[in-house]
C-alpha cells in the first residue's frame, strides 16, 4: 500500500522485530510487482539479462535474510547482544535489497515501464539508510566481550585455542586479553 506497506506480522513479533516486519512485507509487495514488471516485458529474453535477473535474485534473497534474522531472533534469549547483531544484519540486508531495487530499474531496458514501477515502490524515494557506524561500533564491542551470544555463535563455527594453530591465534588471545 502507499502508506508503507502491510502492518501484519507474527503474534510471536515484539517491538523491535515488528517494523522490520512491514519493510519486509513491503519489499516482498514491490518484488512481486518488479518481477512481474520484468516478465512481462522481457519475457523469455529476461534469462538473456543476467544482471537484471541477478539483481531480483538479490533482492529475493536479501529479504529472505532478513526474515530467517528475524526469526533466529525470535527464537534467542533476546539480550542486547542479539538484539544489536540482529539490528545490524537486518539493516544489511535490507540496504542491499533497497540497492538491488534502484540498480534493476536503472538499468532496465524499457526506462518508461521501470520509472512508473520506481515511483510505485518507493515513492518518496530510498527510504532505508546504510547501518551506521554507531551501530557498528556497538556489535564490535560487543564481540570483544565473553557474552552469551558469543557462545552461541561459536557453536557453529569451527575454532580451536591453540596459540600455533593459525585458527587458534584469534581465540588464544581473545582468552589472553580477558584474563
Amino acid at each position: 500500500a502507499f502508506s508503507g506497506g502491510s502492518n501484519s506480522a507474527p503474534q510471536s513479533a515484539v517491538d523491535f522485530t515488528r517494523p522490520y516486519y512491514k519493510i519486509i512485507n513491503r519489499l516482498s509487495a514491490n518484488f512481486a510487482l518488479t518481477a512481474d514488471m520484468c516478465l512481462g516485458l522481457l519475457a523469455g529474453d529476461i534469462k538473456r539479462k543476467e544482471m537484471l535477473s541477478g539483481r531480483l535474485a538479490d533482492i529475493h534473497a536479501h529479504l529472505f535474510i532478513a526474515s530467517a534474522i528475524l526469526k533466529f531472533f525470535e527464537h534467542s534469549k533476546k539480550t542486547e547482544a542479539e538484539r544489536l547483531h540482529a539490528q545490524l544484519a537486518i539493516e544489511k540486508s535490507l540496504y542491499t535489497a533497497q540497492e538491488a531495487f534502484y540498480d534493476l530499474f536503472a538499468n532496465f531496458p524499457v526506462g518508461v515501464a521501470a520509472g512508473m514501477v520506481k515511483f510505485i515502490c518507493f515513492p518518496f524515494g530510498r527510504s532505508l539508510k546504510k547501518p551506521s557506524d554507531q551501530l557498528k561500533q556497538q556489535v564490535a564491542n560487543s564481540m570483544m566481550e565473553d557474552n552469551a551470544f558469543r557462545q552461541v555463535l561459536k557453536k557453529h563455527v569451527y575454532y580451536n585455542t591453540n596459540e600455533n594453530d593459525v585458527t587458534g591465534r584469534m581465540e588464544s588471545t581473545f582468552n589472553l586479553l580477558l584474563e
